[in-house]
């Protein structure tokens, strides 16, 4: 379970910058991300050897109680799949000065979608390496898909911008590991039962781009 930080600090509308300490623990080092509800930072862990890790923050004015739950609930659904190889792990959640803020694991390398556009339009990817791709995000979604408590957790948002490739830099050919990012658009589904000796069951639908679509685009799919 990923540690949680209740330090409510004093100092009002603070700005966010590089060599601010988050949590008393975590130093800003650079801004690596950007969206409508928050900044995701890199940052050194000064109390384990300067470890480097993702720091995500909300906006000062996305204080909101919708949006503060909805941070919340992407907490808890990624301490709930802790560990999975395929899914980004959280290591720590907290406030600073009013900002709830989570801390994860940084990940380096191409999301899918620059990956799939790399080779521009003339070069395919190799198979073989597009078929691990995609178990490594299947085997993923499955184990979201396996919480048994609270419920099923379906990401909502799958696209090859929320997947992170990493090189394997041992491998003799090409490969990657796989991880599924960014789960602020998550629904908790619950389990029926058919009858009272079936097996838990949960049904699961394709997104609107996909049914809409009458051709299929590797770099705009998305799955719910």
């Amino acid at each position: 379970m990923a540690h949680t930080n209740q330090l409510h600090e004093s100092v009002p509308n603070i700005s966010i910058q590089n060599g601010t300490i988050i949590g008393n623990r975590y130093e800003l080092v650079r801004q690596i991300g950007s969206g409508s509800f928050g900044d995701v930072w890199e940052a050194f862990d000064l109390l384990n050897g300067h470890l480097r890790v993702a720091v995500k923050l909300l906006h000062a004015g996305r204080s909101a109680s919708e949006v503060r739950t909805r941070f919340a609930r992407e907490c808890s659904a990624l301490e709930l799949l802790i560990p999975n190889q395929h899914i980004v792990a959280i290591r720590e959640r907290g406030i600073h000065v009013d900002r709830d803020y989570m801390v994860m694991e940084l990940l380096e390398g191409p999301t899918l979608k620059e990956w799939l556009h790399g080779g521009g339009a003339t070069k395919l990817p190799d198979v073989a390496v597009v078929i691990s791709i995609l178990e490594q995000i299947c085997e993923g979604v499955a184990a979201a898909h396996s919480v048994k408590s609270p419920g099923p957790i379906v990401h909502r948002d799958l696209k090859p911008e929320n997947i992170i490739l990493l090189p394997i830099v041992e491998a003799r050919q090409p490969s990657f590991q796989a991880k599924i990012l960014d789960w602020r658009a998550l629904e908790i589904r619950e389990f029926r039962f058919l009858d009272s000796s079936s097996e838990p069951h949960c049904t699961w639908h394709l997104s609107k781009c996909w049914a809409k679509s009458e051709t299929l685009d590797p770099g705009r799919m998305c799955l719910h």
